[in-house]
């Protein structure tokens, strides 16, 4: 499995790369990838995602260069920015694996956590881990074709953009949202964010992860990290 930091990427560009990536992966083109990204501030709507989760007005929004993105994975609205980790894993995976799959995430989280001397755990019914504070990471998955879409959001820092106060976030009313910084009172340097969630990863799920690049990966893939693109494309 290839672990592969993307840096900062727009929301829009990552989507439409993801997606061509769980194709890819379908058709046994790539191996099973981890993408690590950080996005200028956005906000996701869901399936279950309902008008009433987002607070701000449209105009708000757009004055604080928010971007509403809608996307085809479980959950609710959310936000992501500079101030989180995403971890997208692209893995070909039978449906029967999903459940033990999404457990493993959550001890990975788990573990990043402990690394860093947090105690976080999974609440029952509730996806994401999560500490007496608050919810430290989300967790939103879809599968297409048997790969998996979408992925991790763990909080690294307080979210400056407002992002969380724009939104009632996973449409939990009254959630507080914390971050690894307030859970530490240290700032952690995103290198070794990165270094935690991949040694995690690999002792939860009980896989190597090989260092790569994008450039390993097909040009036609990895164009669609630069391209200019307005609307969010569809797989």
């Amino acid at each position: 499995m290839l672990a592969i930091d993307l840096g900062m990427v727009s929301y829009r560009n990552y989507l439409a790369f993801g997606r061509a990536l769980c194709n890819a992966r379908a058709q046994g083109q790539i191996p099973d990838l981890l993408l690590f990204a950080t996005h200028p501030p956005v906000i996701t709507t869901a399936h279950h995602s309902e008008a009433k989760e987002i607070r701000w007005s449209e105009e708000r929004l757009a004055n604080a260069d928010f971007t509403v993105v809608p996307v085809e994975r479980g959950g609710h609205t959310t936000y992501h920015g500079p101030d989180q980790q995403m971890c997208y894993p692209v893995v070909h995976l039978e449906l029967k694996e999903l459940h033990s799959f999404v457990s493993d995430i959550h001890e990975a989280l788990s573990m990043t956590a402990a690394m860093m001397g947090i105690d976080a755990h999974k609440r029952e019914g509730f996806p994401g881990i999560w500490t007496e504070r608050g919810k430290l990471a989300s967790i939103g998955l879809a599968m297409k074709r048997q790969v998996t879409l979408h992925g991790i959001a763990l909080n690294c820092t307080p979210a400056t953009s407002g992002g969380f106060e724009a939104i009632i976030p996973c449409g939990l009313p009254g959630v507080v949202m914390t971050d690894l910084q307030t859970e530490t009172g240290q700032t952690i340097g995103r290198f070794g964010v990165r270094s935690a969630l991949a040694t995690a990863w690999e002792t939860a799920h009980v896989r190597r992860l090989d260092s790569a690049s994008k450039h390993d990966l097909p040009e036609h893939l990895t164009d669609l990290l630069t391209m200019e693109i307005t609307e969010a494309v569809h797989a």
